[in-house]
């Protein structure tokens, strides 16, 4: 059985919940909870840096094997891997978005049941063939710190 991680992130306004944003990655997940452990203000600041410096590393290396297979003096073979990378790279990226997607709907999923029961901070959602343990954090920012809002 497969099993994922999700975390909610929550903040509190007057007297309901709001999803402010869910991390399904565990590296993601790992930066969020050090962030907190370290006192960071914000901790979900520290998230999106990482996911910047990830798509960074990610379009400095895509660059690199694009200029590497554009040369025209380069070994054929040296390009058929380079082309090879690249269509593994579409394929990881399909991949990447529905997991993306799943992670939403099962992220709003887990906030409606936290909705009808705000005790729940860690609890497990089990389906035929995965399991998600689901995180619930509860942050104290400010109206303007708000990245953004799955919930409604």
């Amino acid at each position: 059985m497969r099993t994922g991680k999700i975390a909610l992130i929550l903040y509190k306004e007057s007297n309901h919940y709001e999803l402010i944003e869910s991390l399904g990655s565990e590296d993601e997940i790992s930066v969020f909870e050090k962030a907190l452990r370290s006192g960071v203000e914000n901790p979900l600041s520290e998230v999106y840096r990482f996911r910047s410096a990830v798509e960074i590393e990610d379009e400095k290396n895509s660059d690199y094997i694009e200029e590497l297979i554009s040369q025209p003096f380069e070994k054929l073979r040296v390009k058929e891997k380079g082309v090879r990378w690249f269509q593994s790279k579409i394929r990881l990226n399909k991949h990447k978005r529905s997991e993306a997607e799943a992670n939403h709907i099962i992220a709003e999923f887990a906030y409606r049941l936290f909705k009808k029961d705000p005790s729940k901070k860690d609890f497990i959602l089990v389906g035929p063939s995965a399991e998600v343990k689901v995180k619930v954090f509860m942050l104290d920012l400010k109206l303007d710190c708000r990245r953004k809002s799955i919930a409604s």
